[in-house]
């Protein structure tokens, strides 16, 4: 009996070590940094004419990436703004009356009207006059009447020429030479849009990853010809078992260390799965290769393009 309780408690004597160490083993999760690549191309295709970026270069929200030829479509929107130009001037020229030249034209003819309705007034009181004495027939009389109303009329045209002069055009064609604009407006538009898609742009400040085609080069249509990585998408992969689930959840930290690191890596967890898996080939772990595992991932705090997608890492939970 004696022999017996030495045996089992030199057992738990042996088994407690290992268990400790267990234990402690399994506050470090194996994992992994992986990177959400943004691939930039471009929806038409063409001839990349100028490549203004690099592998490992750090670029700024809204700089050039890369350029394809753009020779067609430059000429399509000088076209369209010469088009706007002359829409614009067409509806100015609506609004507004006749040149001062014109003006002064109409202002002419008015004064030499008024000349003649003058003088037909004379003469046709001069053959009144005649009349009563028998010198002029009522034939004469009548031509005499008939030009001086022929000069009224004249004057009375030209006044009102010189009046509408100065009046913009009709509103139906002022409407119409509106609507003309906007067309040309939309068409410049159009045209400004399909020379922008000709050059991509970064949309956020982010590393370069990767370039794929060089100046000179045809890309197809929708074809990538950069890779980024924005700093915000970068993240930690690491895998936990069942026992360890409950005491995690989404906002909680991680702290994470790699080879070459100078300090811990801060982390918050954004991503719990609620699918059990197999430990991946990718994690060498004896302890849990044969226990079902979930995949939690997190996003790190401070410097995270300092990490490389791939990079071997070890996670602890805080």
């Amino acid at each position: 009996m004696r022999q017996m309780i030495s045996s089992t408690l030199a057992g738990l004597i042996f088994i407690a070590p290992a268990t400790a160490l267990m234990a402690q083993e399994e506050t470090v999760y194996q994992g992994f940094v992986e990177g959400e690549f943004v691939w930039v191309g471009l929806p038409e295709a063409g001839i990349m004419t100028e490549l203004a970026v690099e592998r490992g270069q750090m670029v700024e929200a809204g700089q050039l990436l890369f350029r394809l030829n753009d020779e067609i479509e430059t000429a399509r929107r000088q076209a369209a703004v010469a088009a706007v130009g002359e829409a614009r001037a067409r509806l100015e020229d609506r609004l507004k009356g006749l040149r001062a030249s014109e003006v002064d034209a109409i202002r002419a003819r008015l004064d030499e009207a008024r000349a003649d309705r003058e003088l037909a007034a004379l003469d046709l009181k001069r053959q009144e006059d005649l009349r009563g004495t028998g010198a002029v027939s009522q034939q004469g009389l009548d031509r005499a009447k008939a030009r001086y109303q022929a000069a009224v009329a004249g004057v009375e045209r030209l006044e009102a020429e010189l009046v509408t002069a100065g009046l913009a055009a009709r509103e139906d064609e002022v409407r119409a030479a509106e609507a003309v604009l906007r067309q040309a407006e939309a068409r410049l538009a159009e045209a400004e849009a399909v020379l922008a898609l000709r050059s991509a742009f970064a949309r956020q400040d982010a590393l370069v990853f990767d370039t794929f085609h060089w100046p000179g080069e045809s890309i197809g249509a929708g074809r990538p010809a950069v890779s980024l990585l924005p700093p915000g998408q970068v993240k930690f992969r690491f895998f936990v078992s069942e026992t360890v689930l409950g005491s995690i959840q989404l906002g909680g930290s991680v702290e994470a260390t790699c080879d070459g690191c100078p300090s811990p890596i801060l982390g918050r967890i954004s991503y719990i799965s609620i699918r059990a898996e197999f430990t991946p080939p990718v994690i060498f772990s004896e302890q849990v290769r044969h226990k079902l595992v979930y995949l939690v991932e997190a996003r790190p705090l401070g410097d995270a393009l300092a990490l490389r997608p791939g990079q071997p890492i070890d996670v602890r939970l805080r």
